[in-house]
């Protein structure tokens, strides 16, 4: 095992022991590349929407994410309610577009820390779960 995979393991099971923590307020599922988790999580998905964390390793970004696929109209729509959405979530979000995918939108929060640093990941993802409870709610109130 890596010193990255063996990372993204230890933060996943961090995450979901936060989570519990919590009281569960929204569940990940982790993915996997053959018998390594990879470095994001799914919240949900539905038709041309994912709803992730992800945990760059390497980048030292941890990143609640809504990807939104071939869906410009569901993309518009959110961006012309972004003062709503924020009001309602109290910070503010990125709206982007994927550069090597252009159907592939962006809507994202983002946390900083120290790459391959046990401790500066579990200080960001303890402040960022906040956060991320209330981006899954907002977002799925929109979709």
């Amino acid at each position: 095992m890596t010193t990255a995979e063996y990372q993204r393991k230890h933060f996943w099971a961090l995450m979901e022991k936060e989570l519990k923590e919590q009281g569960e307020p929204f569940s990940i599922r982790p993915q996997y590349s053959g018998n390594s988790v990879r470095h994001y999580a799914s919240i949900m998905k539905g038709e041309g929407v994912n709803l992730d964390v992800n945990f760059l390793t390497q980048d030292g970004i941890l990143r609640i994410c809504l990807y939104i696929h071939n869906r410009p109209e569901l993309y518009e729509f959110l961006k012309e309610k972004r003062e709503v959405i924020e009001n309602i979530l109290g910070f503010s979000v990125a709206f982007s577009v994927g550069e090597k995918n252009k159907d592939v939108k962006w809507v994202k929060r983002e946390w900083g820390f120290v790459p391959f640093d046990s401790d500066d990941y579990t200080r960001a993802l303890k402040e960022a779960l906040a956060d991320m409870i209330k981006f899954v709610k907002a977002f799925k109130a929109f979709l």
